[in-house]
């Protein structure tokens, strides 16, 4: 008998659809998003970009398109930020000296980092 007369390819098994979603959905459950600055956590990339706005006047989206930043330098920045911990009102000077733009920044500083997969361009 071959193997392949057995293959139900007209099955719909929604179920393992649900379990794929939701193994998605626990993602931001098992690791939440922390903030560059303070201790807080966030479920969305959107949520801790606005937390980054209103409470460490901070648009990490518009600074890394002013300067023009590519996918590389972002991920550099925020682990950067990560590992180092400056103030957050000392961005622009950070920016400017670009101490953190070196390859030993690409490595991550939290395992699963959410914020690292946010594309800029």
């Amino acid at each position: 008998m071959d193997p392949k007369e057995n293959v139900d390819y007209e099955s719909d098994d929604s179920s393992d659809w649900s379990s794929a979603q939701e193994m998605d959905n626990s993602d931001t459950e098992l690791n939440p998003i922390y903030c560059l600055f303070c201790c807080e956590t966030f479920e969305t990339i959107e949520t801790t970009f606005a937390h980054l706005i209103t409470n460490h006047n901070l648009d990490l989206i518009q600074i890394c398109n002013k300067n023009k930043f590519n996918s590389f330098q972002y991920i550099k920045l925020l682990n950067y930020i990560r590992l180092e911990k400056p103030n957050c009102n000392q961005m622009n000077e950070l920016i400017e000296s670009k101490v953190w733009d070196n390859d030993q920044n690409m490595k991550p500083v939290i395992s699963d980092d959410l914020l690292l997969m946010f594309g800029i361009n």
